[in-house]
């Protein structure tokens, strides 16, 4: 007969956590001067005012945020923002399978309704590369969150070089870009940004009890666990049916207790 482990006793279970080394996580909701840079810059006939970043202390989401500035130009322009320390080495972390990438982006001046595009910014090698990015021209934060593989990267300027993601890669600076084109207008454009996040997965092995998804195995994996299993919401990427036969019932509530128990 198969066991069932009642819900108290798995919490008193987890309560330690077992900690697992698939992904790193970098995050930055402060944006202090000193850990950021304006480290390249890219534009084609740029004529205008270079583009300036800094952290404006009170209004973010919440507290303070980085406010970038693309000043009174016309031409495409791309101001790549670098977090000092933020660097992901393969050779040493282990190669990279995918990053997600998240932050809130509010307009503070736009045109003609289209603001500042945004997103993360990768350099390898001396090499720049940008992941799909996001347009806010709402005067209020959103958020903006994106699964990217290492072929949806794009090198400035395209030249279709790709990063190398492979344990033999080289280190991996990571930021956000900034981009925008005014060819033929002669404008200033301005976007807020805050809670900069960051997860790299790598491809050691990841350890299935943590259902949640947060790199530790606890209480609220089966939390989270449980309120999938019973119909509520379940974490990205992830569903009840725990042992993959197609139907979700209590094998799978029991596979789950398995795994829980089973050190990473």
């Amino acid at each position: 007969m198969r066991k069932f482990i009642p819900r108290a006793a798995l919490i008193v279970v987890a309560l330690a956590g077992v900690a697992r080394a698939d992904f790193v996580t970098f995050s930055d909701g402060t944006f202090s001067n000193s850990d950021w840079s304006i480290t390249n810059v890219y534009s084609t006939g740029f004529v205008g005012t270079p583009p300036t970043g800094g952290q404006v202390a009170a209004g973010g989401n919440p507290g303070s945020y980085r406010r970038v500035d693309h000043l009174q130009f016309t031409s495409t322009l791309i101001s790549y923002h670098m977090r000092e320390g933020a660097v992901y080495t393969p050779s040493v972390q282990g190669a990279v399978t995918s990053m997600d990438f998240e932050i809130d982006v509010m307009a503070i001046i736009n045109l003609n309704g289209i603001n500042v595009a945004v997103g993360l910014a990768i350099e390898q090698n001396g090499h720049y590369y940008m992941g799909p990015g996001t347009e806010n021209a709402l005067g209020e934060w959103i958020r903006y969150s994106v699964h990217i593989e290492q072929q949806q990267f794009t090198d400035i300027p395209q030249t279709g070089a790709k990063p190398d993601f492979s344990s033999s890669g080289g280190p991996i600076r990571l930021g956000f870009y900034c981009a925008n084109d005014n060819t033929g207008v002669f404008a200033s454009r301005a976007v807020g940004l805050d809670n900069w996040y960051i997860r790299i997965a790598d491809d050691t092995p990841g350890c299935p009890a943590d259902f949640d998804g947060d790199g530790t195995v606890d209480f609220f994996d089966y939390d989270a666990f449980v309120a999938c299993f019973e119909g509520g919401a379940c974490p990205p990427g992830k569903t009840a049916d725990f042992d993959g036969d197609g139907s979700v019932d209590f094998f799978d509530y029991d596979a789950f207790v398995v795994a829980f128990e089973t050190p990473c």
